[in-house]
């Protein structure tokens, strides 16, 4: 079984079914036994940085602003209506020190 998925690893649990003539549970069984995973290969191909604190950070006209997207939850009762809560402003205030 090794062989087969070492020989196309895109192959799916059925198909190795079928060419071990076993049920698929039993091959997905003996996977994740061995710790075998599906992994996505768009995961695999998406670039990976830490380009998303410069996406929240906006600048213009030589000032540069914090945009924070964080919304807060709450548990409301089944029925209930949950309380209106005014938006936040558009970023915290800030300390700009001159000397």
């Amino acid at each position: 079984m090794r062989q087969l998925v070492g020989s196309n690893p895109r192959r799916t649990t059925r198909e190795l079914a079928r060419d071990l003539g076993a049920h698929y549970v039993t091959i997905a069984r003996h996977l994740h036994n061995w710790r075998s995973a599906e992994v996505a290969t768009q995961l695999l191909s998406c670039k990976r940085t830490d380009d998303s604190r410069l996406k929240s950070i906006i600048t213009g006209d030589e000032k540069c602003c914090l945009y924070s997207i964080k919304t807060s939850r709450h548990w409301v009762d089944k029925g209930d209506q949950p309380e209106p809560q005014p938006k936040k402003g558009p970023h915290p205030s800030k300390i700009i020190p001159s000397v």
